[in-house]
Parts: C-alpha cells; sequence; structure tokens
C-alpha cells in the first residue's frame, strides 16, 4: 500500500477502533514493518516509532500500550515476541461496534419520538425553538457552531478535552474532541469550563473499553495528568471546580447567532443524544447565570491543585468498594456547638447566626436562607483566625473513638453539612470520615467576603440527593444505609437510607418522634457518641439500650415507609 493511502487509511481505522493517536502510530508502525518483512518485536517497534513520530515512548509505555491493542483484540503476539495485526479480532471489533450502534439507534429513534411529542405538547408555537437532536447530530451541531466561536461555555462532569479517540463512543464525538482541542489552541478563543470535576461518566467510559482494572487505572493516571497540563499551560483555559454538577452546554456565536445545546444522559451518565435551543434570551440569561457561577467556584489554573477525584473512582473499582453507608450531618453531631455559630463567636456576632441556625434547626426557616444570611455575618473573618482556632474547637463525647468503631465494623462514612468548609473540612478529615460535603464561603486575599453562591449552597432537600448519589456511585443498596441527623432540616437526608437515627436531638425532632413520624427510626438522646455507636451495632436486635445519658428506642415505620 503507497504511503499516502496508508497515512490516510489508519487514521481512520484507528477512529473506528477508538484508538489513542499514540496507539494509532503503533499499529501504523506494525503494519508498515509487516508490509516490508521486517521483524516487529519491541525493540524494532521503539525504534521506528522515533523515526514515525520524532518523539521517544519510555518502554513500560510501550508495553502498555501494547498489552492495550492486546486486549482490544487489534493486534496478537506470537511465540517469538512478534507484534502482527490481528485481522480477525479488528473485524470482530468492527462488527460488534456496528451492532452496538444499531442497538442505540433504535433507543435513540424511540426517544427522539417521546421528547418531540413532549415539546410538542408543553412548549407554546413560535416561543422557542427547540430540536431534538441525536447523538450524532448534537456533536456534528457542535461542531460546527465551534469552528466559528469566539468563546466556548460549558458545564460538564470531566473536562473533555483531555479525551482520546479511544474513549469516544462514536466518530461524532471524536470530531467534536478534536475540534475542541484545536480551537484551544487559537489565541483568538476562550473556554470557560465549570466541572464539578468527578470520574463516574470517565469510569463507565474506560470500563467499556477495558475489562482490565489495571489497564482502566493506567489509562485514568494518564488522562489526568494531561488534564491538568493542558490547563495550566493554555492561557485560553479557564477550568472551574464547582460543588454541584452543571448539565448544560453554552456556546456563543456571534456570526451565526447565539445557540444553548443541552446534553441528555443515559443512567451510565454518557451522552444519548441533546436538545438545541435558539433563543436569544434563553441564551443571554444562561450565559450571565454562567458567569455569575463562575465567580464563585475554585479556579483550578490559578490554585494548582487539582482534586485527586481517582482515588473514588479507584475505590469504586476495587474489590473492597464500600457495602455499608453511613451519612452524619456535622453540627451537634460531631462537634457540641453549631460550627457556624463558632465561626460568629470569633467576630461577636454569635447571637445573630444562633438566631438563625435555631429557626432552621425548628423548621421556621429554610436551610438555604439561613446560610445566605450566616455568610454575611462572617464577612471580614480571616481565614488565619479559623485555622488558630480548629484546635480549640470542642466535640462531642467520644466521637473520635466511635467513627474509628464504625469504620473498624466496615461502614463508608459520609459527612453532609450545611456548616462551611473552612472548619467542617478540617474536622472531618481529623475524625478520619471518608466523604465530605458542605457549603463554601467565598474568601479573597485570607478574608472572607461574606458570601456563599447561591446555586451552590447545600440545603435540605440536596443533602438527599447527595445521599442517592453516593449509593449509585458505589452500588451501595438502601438496605442497610444509616442516616445521623439532629435536626428538622436532616429529614431529607434521613429519607435518603433505610435506618433513620436522631442523636442530640432538637425539640421539633423530639415531637416528631412522639408522633411516631416516619422520618426517624431510633431516638438517641444525650451527647455521647457512644449511643450512636451502640444503636448502629445493634440493629437487627430489637431492644432498649439505657445509660445515663442515653435513651435509645425504636419507633414504628412499619407500612409507612412508602409516604416518604
Amino acid at each position: 500500500m503507497p504511503l499516502q493511502s496508508r497515512n490516510k487509511m489508519i487514521p481512520k481505522i484507528a477512529r473506528w477502533l477508538q484508538l489513542t493517536s499514540q496507539q494509532t502510530s503503533i499499529i501504523g508502525i506494525i503494519f508498515q514493518l509487516q508490509e516490508n518483512k521486517l521483524p516487529t518485536n519491541p525493540v524494532v517497534i521503539e525504534r521506528e516509532y522515533f523515526k514515525e513520530t520524532k518523539g521517544f515512548i519510555q518502554k513500560s509505555n510501550l508495553f502498555t500500550q501494547l498489552r492495550i491493542l492486546q486486549e482490544k483484540g487489534v493486534i496478537m503476539k506470537t511465540e517469538n515476541s512478534q507484534y502482527l495485526l490481528n485481522l480477525r479480532g479488528i473485524q470482530e471489533v468492527i462488527y460488534a461496534k456496528k451492532k452496538e450502534l444499531a442497538q442505540e439507534m433504535d433507543e435513540i429513534t424511540n426517544f427522539a419520538s417521546d421528547t418531540q411529542a413532549f415539546f410538542e405538547k408543553y412548549i407554546k408555537p413560535n416561543s422557542i425553538s427547540v430540536t431534538y437532536l441525536t447523538e450524532a447530530e448534537l456533536y456534528k451541531q457542535l461542531v460546527f457552531y465551534l469552528k466559528n466561536a469566539s468563546a466556548f461555555y460549558i458545564g460538564c462532569d470531566f473536562p473533555q478535552y483531555a479525551y482520546s479517540f479511544a474513549l469516544c463512543n462514536s466518530a461524532q464525538e471524536a470530531a467534536y474532541i478534536e475540534t475542541l482541542t484545536d480551537k484551544i489552541h487559537d489565541s483568538s478563543f476562550s473556554l470557560f469550563c465549570l466541572s464539578p470535576y468527578r470520574t463516574e461518566a470517565l469510569q463507565h467510559r474506560l470500563q467499556k473499553k477495558y475489562k482490565n482494572r489495571e489497564l482502566i487505572k493506567e489509562e485514568l493516571q494518564e488522562i489526568l495528568a494531561i488534564t491538568k497540563k493542558k490547563t495550566i499551560q493554555n492561557k485560553n483555559i479557564d477550568l472551574r471546580k464547582t460543588p454541584t454538577p452543571f448539565n448544560f452546554a453554552l456556546i456563543e456565536n456571534d456570526e451565526e447567532g447565539d445557540a444553548l445545546f443541552m446534553f441528555l444522559k443515559n443512567s451510565n451518565g454518557l451522552t444519548s443524544g441533546g436538545i438545541f435551543i435558539n433563543s436569544y434570551e434563553t441564551i443571554k440569561q444562561t450565559k450571565q447565570h454562567f458567569l455569575s457561577l463562575m465567580t464563585t467556584t475554585v479556579s483550578l489554573k490559578e490554585d494548582g491543585d487539582f482534586p485527586k477525584e481517582q482515588d473514588h473512582l479507584l475505590l469504586s473499582l476495587s474489590e473492597d468498594k464500600p457495602k455499608k453507608l453511613i451519612a452524619f450531618d456535622v453540627n451537634r453531631i460531631f462537634t457540641q456547638n453549631h460550627t457556624t455559630v463558632e465561626l460568629a463567636n470569633l467576630m461577636g456576632k454569635q447571637k445573630e447566626v444562633l438566631e438563625f441556625i435555631i429557626r432552621q434547626i425548628e423548621g421556621t426557616l429554610s436551610m438555604q436562607e439561613a446560610i445566605i444570611e450566616s455568610a454575611k455575618l462572617l464577612k471580614g473573618l480571616k481565614v488565619s483566625d479559623i485555622k488558630a482556632f480548629i484546635p480549640n474547637l470542642r466535640l462531642i463525647d467520644n466521637v473520635k473513638a466511635g467513627i474509628k468503631e464504625l469504620k473498624d465494623n466496615g461502614y463508608y462514612l459520609v459527612a453532609i453539612s450545611s456548616g462551611f468548609s473552612q472548619i467542617v473540612t478540617p474536622i472531618c478529615k481529623e475524625l478520619g470520615i471518608d466523604e465530605i460535603y458542605c457549603n463554601v464561603l467565598d474568601e479573597k486575599k485570607g478574608i472572607i467576603t461574606g458570601e456563599v453562591a447561591e446555586k451552590n449552597v447545600l440545603h435540605d432537600d440536596v443533602k438527599y440527593y447527595i445521599v442517592k448519589y453516593i449509593m449509585e456511585r458505589y452500588s451501595i443498596p438502601e438496605e442497610g444505609s444509616i442516616g445521623v441527623g439532629d435536626g428538622y432540616s436532616d429529614i431529607p437526608m434521613l429519607k435518603a437510607t433505610e435506618t433513620r437515627i436522631c442523636f442530640n436531638p432538637s425539640k421539633k425532632m423530639i415531637q416528631l418522634y412522639k408522633e411516631k413520624d416516619p422520618c426517624i427510626t431510633y431516638l438517641v438522646e444525650g451527647q455521647d457518641f457512644k449511643g450512636v455507636v451502640k444503636t448502629i451495632l445493634s440493629l437487627g436486635k430489637p431492644r432498649e439500650i439505657q445509660g445515663d445519658q442515653i435513651k435509645m428506642s425504636k419507633s414504628k415505620k412499619s407500612k409507612s415507609k412508602s409516604k416518604d
């Protein structure tokens, strides 16, 4: 085959097989060596790789890529350590992909019909132009708008500009990634990206491509390294980490007009299609909202501290992934006083904040309102003063020993708090909590500004979805899950679990328990964490535990669970 024809054909085959650029070069070299009847052992491949790409490839990386290509069925290894193209394997991969695409098209066709019927029923004629797009059409449209775009606003689970062809589910998505990668090197183009930097969708992609856990880990490390390198080195990229996912992508295009693309995801978090909205007012409002969020999130480029999300991913891939979950509130569960009151005390404003907290606990003020108002009172507080105070914070009796005992019994512990990260996170890390979710006070030059992004506020209902999100991430069943809270605002979190423990309860919660409300399974009074541990470890043994400060009993919850 002439060199020119080979150079055109190999990239096409690589896209069909979803290979990385490095893997594409390797199979191209093997093809050329086979065609010229030359040896195809690793030494020769490494030498030819340097000639072909003008770059070195480490031996360990070469063997990893050869192993991946074998796993894919693209090449095979002979007894004398020669690597040859596996024609039958390539044909099988392409046939399987063709069959998979046919099945997906059937699903998309059905979904498109349902989506169109929905919009015809609920969207007023001529108000907003809404078009459903299949996955292929979605990426095709994105490429069209991106080519002439000056700015791209996108909310995504994980920055896609680090994806290789191997992670693309279709040729159209590969074209989109390729176009985006080219655009970020254009000095006149700007990319604004909001991302929770979570790897769940990436996990599904990797598991779909590779069955071997070790290969998944290696590929993940490479993707994270590429993301960090591209983000820090490229001046056109503004990547911000946000505590919540944003399921929309916004493109601004002066020549073709503004366009809004909403990605539709399947149960694995992978794109199955999208919705295209051509409405100037909708785009304008969305973009302004997006830009306001950019000011309240963490800039990864400025901080240079990329989160180690692979820890959660590798845990979910592990044989030792968590099987039992306990979700805790933090204030008055781990600490004797409310952490936000403690912060206010540093400024002499504890009475004002305490009023908000009490009203929130008793259910007369929404958590969201209490958080926003409390943050305003903390304006001017020095972050250094918070750090200096943390060692003096009073914890609930026996909480450290209790947390250790629960972890020793195989429980995966998650803290979900309305408090602020500057004080909640250090406490939970010291106790050994596995995952921490809380609000973040905005700070500039080491001073609290008094603001917290309203859309980022972790309030009552969000607690419920965080628990469900963790269960889904690690495939933890609701059966056996436990929630521990103290106040009215913890009810959504408690309802997300099977066993609902109210510890150090507020008056409102005691009243609900006496009324046999199904949101409380057990009531544990007092301020000794031993009561919580005893309650949890005695589950399945119906009895009452009495102590000097502990009073625990079980409410009748039969036939009422469905009301939640």
